[in-house]
């Protein structure tokens, strides 16, 4: 799943791992953003732009439930690998972004404590019991009771972000210009050792997902002139272009492992 400009028109779009297939998934003008599976591949949940609340639906695009009703923006909903919860970014507080974690009926929504400044991008670890975050400069790792916070990166030339837990649990991959110039793919052991750039920094590579076997890394990049998906091995070598077609732009893709399986 990724996030289109296609035919005049901004959606949701599923891809097969290969590229050769794309469908619309959810149309919606201005649109639909950031979509992420449920643990099943039964359900998505995504930002509704305009409202800018976290919306779920069937993997078809079906039975859409508006899910948050908050007080400002709503973004960067993430399921929760026991499917019982999503955490998303919330403006509600306003001086910081912070994480909240909601039940998918809707009720318990809880904030992570904040005591970093402003909480953006993150994601679950495999087991459930932690998230790591930016707070737009570093990377940290918390349990989800927001305790035990560990810092994960040492940047100080720019902002490391869009952190992507590997399903295997031993990496993380994120988007940061540790290299000084352009935004590139990074992975860090998910204990802090061996930060290893993936992709040559000579564009801008950004959301980096993981593919169910934590084989591949699928991310968005400006490489070809426009912004495109891309997939590469973990170690980044094979990249390939999946969307070359499409003149507008494709980014924020997400793998599905029950859909890749079948």
């Amino acid at each position: 799943m990724f996030e289109s400009y296609r035919a005049n028109a901004g959606g949701l779009y599923l891809m097969s791992a290969d590229g050769r297939r794309v469908v619309s998934l959810l149309q919606l003008g201005s649109g639909s953003r950031t979509g992420d599976w449920s643990p099943d591949g039964r359900r998505i949940a995504f930002t509704k732009v305009g409202q800018f609340e976290i919306w779920l639906a069937n993997a078809d695009g079906s039975g859409q439930v508006q899910l948050t009703q908050s007080s400002g923006k709503s973004s960067e909903a993430q399921w929760s690998p026991d499917g019982t919860t999503i955490s998303y970014l919330s403006d509600e507080d306003p001086t910081n972004g912070i994480i909240k974690i909601v039940n998918i009926n809707g009720s318990g929504a809880r904030a992570l404590p904040n005591t970093l400044g402003a909480h953006y991008s993150h994601d679950w670890s495999p087991d459930g019991r932690s998230i790591v975050f930016s707070n737009s400069m570093n990377l940290y790792i918390a349990d989800i009771s927001g305790s035990g916070l560990v810092q994960l990166t040492t940047n100080t030339s720019c902002g490391d972000i869009h952190p992507a837990w590997s399903p295997d649990g031993t990496k993380i991959a994120f988007a940061s210009c540790h290299n000084g110039t352009n935004v590139a793919v990074y992975v860090i052991g998910a204990d802090g050792s061996n930060l290893t750039m993936l992709t040559d920094g000579v564009s801008h590579d950004y959301r980096p997902t993981w593919s169910p076997d934590s084989r591949r890394i699928a991310f968005q990049s400006e490489r070809a002139g426009n912004l495109d998906i891309w997939v590469m091995d973990g170690d980044g070598g094979d990249p390939v272009n999946l969307t070359p077609d499409n003149p507008g732009f494709d980014v924020a893709p997400k793998w599905n492992s029950v859909l890749v399986t079948q």
